[in-house]
């Protein structure tokens, strides 16, 4: 069973300890890999939208877009998304809250003005 507060379960395992370096009542941190999977679309752990139905926005020609999706395994502040987007999708990632279908977004950095031109004796010739 699955401690819902920790993720963490409890597990017996047989293994050789003839050196004695594991004592009765240690605990360890396992990883378990259940198998290795190529091409897996995964994104940013905050860009999923809290609700009953896991969803992200994502950025269609400027404008957010509700996609509903369904994810899979998390991992390192990562998550898998098995249906709902492609490789390529722009998702929001922060400030999904206040976000409502239809709204204008941009990327950080894009689309910001660009810098005025530097004043003084350089900038004169």
């Amino acid at each position: 069973m699955v401690d819902q507060n920790g993720r963490a379960i409890s597990a017996r395992a047989r293994l050789d300890n003839a050196s004695v370096k594991l004592r009765p009542g240690m605990f360890v941190r396992v990883r378990l890999l259940f198998g290795d999977r190529k091409d897996v679309l995964m994104v940013p752990e905050q860009a999923i939208v809290p609700g009953a139905q896991p969803a992200v926005f994502k950025v269609v020609e400027g404008k957010a877009t509700l996609a509903k999706v369904k994810i899979g395994v998390r991992r390192a502040a990562q998550v898998e998304v098995v249906e709902g987007l492609v490789a390529g999708d722009v998702v929001v990632t922060a400030g999904q809250l206040k976000l409502r279908e239809g709204a204008p977004v941009r990327a950080i950095g894009e689309g910001a003005p660009s810098a005025p031109p530097a004043a003084g004796p350089a900038a004169a010739k």
